[in-house]
């Protein structure tokens, strides 16, 4: 393989790795380490990204402290610092000031979309499902792809909990065209279930179980519980 593409692939993944990391709201650890360090890009797939990484996880990304993370703040009340701090105390249960911080860092930058999808995880710990779905629904307009489709899932999930079942599979049906796999038509199924739609949902987990049987062996690998659970709610339907 030409030298000069597999270094264009390698600066790609690198780049990935680190939009991921500032998406998910990985330690600084990872955001600085990424871009400089040879292979931290690496690192940070076994670590973060794959699925089951934990005991790395436990052994690259060890937390600053909130104590730290707020004398941060305080010394330097930048945006990035009030989002950082706010990420830490949604982790560790304080919605209330976290939303708070998020709400301060969108009227500072209202397209910062780390800092509304916060807030809208936010507003749906708090059970304020009609607001966390706005909230969602914005993140999704402006970044389809956000959290790994995670704010598109999460906007479905608060619409089902406001009471807008419908909407719901609307809105997971848009989810499935836009990016076919397992684990999202499985969510769509199940809120057509929930809506009583159990025949449209029987054929959806039906076609993308048959997908999943004639897909590639590292997509088989990757899915293996997605499809453990379409072949348990396929019997539920039933």
């Amino acid at each position: 393989m030409n030298l000069t593409l597999l270094l264009w692939i390698w600066v790609a993944f690198k780049g990935w790795m680190w939009v991921d990391a500032f998406q998910r709201g990985a330690s600084t650890f990872w955001l600085v380490a990424i871009p400089i360090v040879p292979f931290a890009e690496v690192a940070y797939y076994f670590a973060v990204r794959s699925p089951g990484g934990g005991p790395w996880r436990r052994l690259f990304d060890r937390p600053v402290p909130t104590a730290e993370i707020r004398y941060r703040y305080r010394e330097n009340p930048c945006l990035e610092n009030e989002v950082w701090l706010a990420g830490r105390l949604l982790d560790e249960g304080e919605f209330g000031e976290a939303a708070e911080l998020y709400a301060s860092a969108l009227r500072r930058d209202e397209g910062y979309l780390r800092a509304r999808y916060g807030l809208g995880l936010c507003q749906a710990k708090r059970g304020d499902f009609e607001a966390a779905a706005v909230t969602f629904a914005h993140v999704v307009e402006s970044d389809r792809s956000y959290a790994d489709h995670g704010a598109w899932l999460r906007w479905a999930e608060s619409l089902a909990l406001s009471g807008q079942p419908e909407r719901a599979t609307e809105v997971l049906e848009g989810l499935v065209r836009a990016a076919p796999r397992l684990e999202h038509t499985l969510a769509w199924a199940r809120a057509l279930k929930d809506a009583g739609r159990g025949d449209e949902a029987r054929r959806a987990i039906e076609q993308a179980l048959d997908d999943y049987e004639h897909a590639p062996r590292h997509v088989k690998r990757l899915d293996r519980e997605p499809a453990r659970d379409a072949n348990k709610l396929l019997g539920e339907l039933a």
